[in-house]
This record gives C-alpha cells, structure tokens and sequence, in this order.
C-alpha cells in the first residue's frame, strides 16, 4: 500500500490551497477597493429596509403636525386679538412664518 503522502501529493494540495486562498484574497481586495459597486449594492439593501419605515414616520408626522397646529390656533384664538401676534412671535419662534400668514383667518374666525 502506497504511502498516504504519495497519493494525494501534500505539497501540491497545498500550494492548490494557497492559490485559491489568494485568488479569493484578490477578490475580495478587488471587490472592497470598488467603492461605487459596494456603494450601490449598500445604498439598495439600506433603501429596500428604509422606505416603508419613511412612509409610516411621515404618515404618524403629519398627524401629529395637523394635531398640534390645531392646538396652537385654538390657544392663539384663546387669546386677545392685539396681543395674538406677539404670542405667536415669542411662544412659535420656528414656525411663525406659518401662523403669521394666517393670522388675518384666525382674527376673522375663517380657520
């Protein structure tokens, strides 16, 4: 019975191995120094996951903005006409723009 080492002839099983090792190395090495395809391939598997969670965010979001918009022109109503703008100015410094423009309905009661 021949010997196991000459049958499978260990030395070239293992420079087969090591070739492919590098070969995959190189693949590897290759496939990382491509940005833009790892870039795609990211931007896809995040983009797939993102939208349907973008799309509830912004539907619960613009719930909740109509909800407290309403609030805010019910405590605007609640208060004297000639100290309604300088409310809106001190208490909605962000979003004053917003209320300014219809502060001429909120004094006519269109809104």
């Amino acid at each position: 019975m021949k010997n196991f080492m000459d049958i499978f002839k260990i030395d070239e099983l293992k420079k087969y191995v090591q070739l492919k090792e590098e070969r995959i190395n190189m693949q590897v090495k290759d496939f990382v120094s491509n940005s833009q395809e790892l870039k795609r391939i990211a931007f896809e598997a995040t983009n797939e996951n993102i939208e349907p969670l973008k799309k509830m965010y912004f539907d619960q979001m613009g719930e909740e903005h109509n909800e407290l918009i309403l609030f805010a022109i019910a405590a605007i109503k609640s208060q004297p006409e000639e100290e309604r703008q300088s409310l809106i100015e001190r208490g909605l410094p962000k979003t004053k723009r917003y209320f300014l423009k219809m502060l001429d309905d909120i004094n006519n009661d269109v809104i």
